[in-house]
């Protein structure tokens, strides 16, 4: 995305010069404020604005290690557009004021940021994303981002570049086997709709093959495998057992019969899971991958082994990065907590974020004297 922002680099300066002469003069600040006030109590009067609000908008600065922030700022600037160019022409700042054709250059440019800054918020979420997310959703903002109209040339080179950047980051996630499969298990995107039907299938057939030789490994000859029983409870069944039960009647002997009668019983799931109705779950266009397979992992019984290893591959590095956070500001001018104190600290954290009606007990969790420190957390 930088490359393409390169192409549009000076007037991007521009935008950013009218937020730091807000910043450095408070004369400015407040004669926007006034202007902002004023511009909602005439668009209420006239009835363009229905609902009268009393926030006054600051504009906001650019910080170099976030991206949105950008576009956070074009879009206070285009909220701003008629208090912003009273006040600079009350303060004798023509150099500042936004044109006409510059406040629809921020618009195209705003248009073509949209569905990055919403894939941005969706990996950035506390929902935590699974890595089945990447290659769909980069692939419908690589469409998205193709079918803008922009008028604009400077902006219309910027968006080439940043489809081109896209496309290639979606052919390198194409590639990779671990997307494919955790793709092809999320309940969402099972159906691969935007690939074609010969990789779909051969896509499919590495979930498969993925699960058949999971499988395989635990599978032994009925002469070694124990039955469960009082004494000995904890023994390793034959994982064909259930559905040998319902379809073969007989335990296969050899390894290459398990392995026949493993496919079948694969086929079988993956049949029932791309016919499973899912409607009823999906919550604001989103399911939870891995609580789906949790659910109905006795149905899926072999499936659901390869949707545990692939599914538990987060989207991005948001949530180690709040722990780590959440570990500095926890150790901040305590310097003598013991190691298993701050794991037991950001665990229970976690959980009481997650279950908040739980009746949790710190003193069951962390030595006593760390308590207080638990309570100040």
């Amino acid at each position: 995305m930088k490359a393409g922002l390169v192409v549009i680099d000076s007037f991007i300066t521009f935008c950013k010069s009218i937020v730091t002469f807000y910043h450095g003069s408070g004369v400015a600040w407040l004669s926007l404020k006034k202007n902002e006030i004023l511009e909602n109590e005439i668009m209420k009067k006239e009835k363009i604005l229905e609902n009268f609000s009393a926030i006054v908008y600051k504009m906001i600065q650019e910080v170099d290690t976030r991206w949105s922030s950008l576009y956070a700022l074009l879009k206070r600037l285009d909220l701003l557009l008629l208090p912003h160019n009273q006040t600079v022409g009350e303060l004798n700042r023509q150099d500042l004021i936004i044109s006409t054709e510059q406040h629809r250059k921020i618009k195209d440019i705003i248009e073509v940021l949209k569905p990055l800054e919403r894939d941005t918020k969706f990996f950035s979420t506390e929902k935590s994303p699974t890595i089945s997310h990447v290659w769909p959703r980069l692939y419908v903002t690589c469409q998205e981002i193709k079918d803008l109209i922009i008028a604009d040339k400077e902006v219309s080179k910027m968006r080439d570049v940043i489809y081109m950047d896209l496309t290639v980051r979606c052919v390198e996630t194409f590639s990779s086997d671990v997307c494919i499969i955790s793709t092809s298990l999320d309940p969402l995107w099972r159906d691969l709709k935007f690939c074609k039907d010969d990789e779909r299938e051969r896509f499919y057939s590495l979930v498969k093959k993925d699960a058949l030789e999971r499988a395989l490994k635990d599978w032994m000859p009925p002469e070694q495998v124990v039955q469960k029983s009082p004494v000995n409870p904890g023994c390793k069944a034959n994982p064909l057992e259930a559905f040998m039960t319902q379809n073969t009647k007989k335990a296969p002997t050899t390894q290459q019969e398990a392995k026949e009668a493993l496919c079948k019983a694969i086929d079988v799931e993956w049949s029932l899971f791309l016919q499973f109705d899912i409607q009823d779950q999906i919550i604001d266009n989103y399911l939870n991958p891995l609580n789906w397979w949790f659910e109905n992992k006795n149905r899926f019984p072999h499936l659901s082994r390869t949707a545990f290893v692939y599914l538990s591959v987060p989207a991005s590095s948001v949530g180690p990065e709040r722990k780590f956070s959440a570990i500095g500001r926890l150790t901040q001018g305590r310097y003598s907590l013991r190691p298993e104190t701050i794991s037991a600290l950001v665990t229970l954290k976690d959980w009481m974020d997650d279950f908040p009606n739980a009746p949790w007990n710190a003193r069951d969790i962390v030595p006593n004297s760390d308590v207080t420190v638990i309570n100040e957390y």
